[in-house]
């Protein structure tokens, strides 16, 4: 057996295109992953309103007081844990299918966002939900 029988065969070839294949797949995922774990930035960044004497200001979240905060550390924390769980996956080569409750998560914060008219926080979980839905269709070749 020469190499060039070994190179022109055409299983090697179709091997080195299924392993090409899986790592581009697995790269999608660490990077779904990725986006989800930016959710922190939501958390640390002053993206929510404090307002004194008619002066709005930007707070972060750890100073915002509302009824509603805790619905808002409640899927920012899930959020984030699903890209942990998402990179570690892929770390592993386990499969969890967990990206679609990860985008209904990422729809039900950006409706809540903009139901409690927290403006900054929604254009921001909106543009990476964008980015997110982008590598969604991109990891599953739409």
């Amino acid at each position: 057996v020469t190499i060039d029988d070994l190179l022109s065969s055409e299983k090697l070839l179709t091997i080195a295109k299924q392993e090409n294949d899986s790592n581009i797949q697995k790269i999608w995922k660490f990077m779904f992953g990725i986006v989800d774990i930016c959710l922190i930035f939501m958390v640390l960044l002053p993206l929510y309103p404090y307002e004194i004497n008619d002066y709005v200001y930007s707070i972060n979240l750890f100073d915002y007081h509302s009824n509603n905060c805790i619905f808002y550390w409640i899927l920012y924390i899930l959020l984030i844990s699903l890209g942990m769980i998402t990179i570690y996956s892929v770390h592993k080569n386990k499969e969890f299918k967990i990206a679609d409750l990860s985008i209904v998560l990422s729809i039900a914060l950006i409706l809540l966002l903009a139901l409690t008219r927290q403006t900054y926080a929604t254009c921001f979980a909106f543009l990476l939900f964008v980015i997110k839905l982008m590598l969604f269709f991109k990891q599953k070749n739409i």
